[in-house]
């Protein structure tokens, strides 16, 4: 009884000391509002940091389609040999997003809403889930840091298939009120186009202008318990970049509501051959085809 007495005591002299400063001393509440808008986040962050070292990591991943077996089994000739199959996961920013489209044939604009999802190791957009095809030229985009006149310069050429002369670039450009020849001069210290007599063009002939794309889901994320002996693979870009490019591209009239990150799991194969050497392949559990550029 004294002890519930003597915490009750506490209690109300630790709420009268908070209210204390918070009616006396200004700067108090900022910092008690700054510890409550940032306390979530730290107990979210620590709840993660003891469930990873303690083994009970949880990630939100894509559902595997296939097993280790099937995966193996897409190598025949190494059915005898002495090859393994390890699980690892790559990571991707999952982004809920909406902004603002033409309708084609039609003048008037009309609001959009969807998923992005992004891989934070090869730096490039998934467009299906179903085939995991993926966009051409952005990881190009991140690595030289291209900036919004950049990303407006390589995707105009895109759209007139690569390569034009300096005259219809420029004259793309200026519907879009920017100053041609300077921003071309940019775009060409930063390797991220050449000119060759009156021609310019980009390095990345297969850049996709993805503005006004989503990607297509077959199925969402689920969360799962990280299996043990299973990697993940570090991300080569991190979210703010690759959130940056993404509003570059997709222009002023973008919202990202939410973002998260997800995991695509994969099989790592290493397939021994008869003189010992070792050859490694990727198959996306998911698809159940060979996983690209990792």
């Amino acid at each position: 009884m004294k002890k519930l007495i003597l915490y009750f005591c506490a209690f109300a002299a630790s709420l009268f000391f908070g209210v204390f400063l918070w009616d006396r001393v200004p700067c108090a509440q900022k910092i008690m509002q700054l510890a409550a808008d940032h306390s979530s986040a730290v107990f979210s962050k620590s709840c993660h940091f003891v469930r990873k070292i303690s083994g009970f990591e949880k990630l939100q991943v894509f559902e595997r389609h296939i097993s280790p077996e099937q995966a193996l089994a897409l190598f025949p000739e190494h059915r005898d040999g002495k090859s393994f199959v390890e699980l690892a996961f790559i990571p991707h920013t999952l982004m809920h997003v909406r902004f603002s489209k033409e309708e084609p044939g039609k003048k008037h604009i009309i609001s959009q809403e969807g998923e992005i999802l992004w891989s934070l190791v090869n730096g490039e957009m998934v467009l299906h889930t179903g085939t995991w095809a993926c966009s051409k030229g952005f990881r190009e985009c991140l690595l030289l840091h291209a900036g919004k006149q950049d990303m407006c310069v390589i995707q105009t050429l895109a759209t007139l298939g690569g390569a034009t002369s300096r005259e219809s670039l420029a004259q793309a450009l200026a519907l879009r009120n920017i100053r041609a020849d300077r921003v071309i001069r940019e775009c060409q210290k930063k390797k991220l186009i050449f000119a060759s007599g009156n021609q310019i063009g980009t390095h990345f002939q297969q850049l996709q202008p993805i503005r006004g794309c989503t990607t297509i889901l077959n199925s969402s994320p689920v969360w799962f318990q990280k299996p043990r002996n299973s990697v993940i693979f570090p991300a080569q870009y991190s979210e703010d970049r690759v959130r940056h490019l993404v509003k570059m591209i997709f222009g002023d009239n973008f919202l990202i509501v939410r973002s998260s990150t997800v995991y695509v799991p994969v099989y790592k194969v290493s397939l021994i051959s008869a003189d010992k050497s070792i050859r490694v392949e990727y198959i996306n559990a998911v698809t159940g085809k060979p996983f690209q550029d990792i």
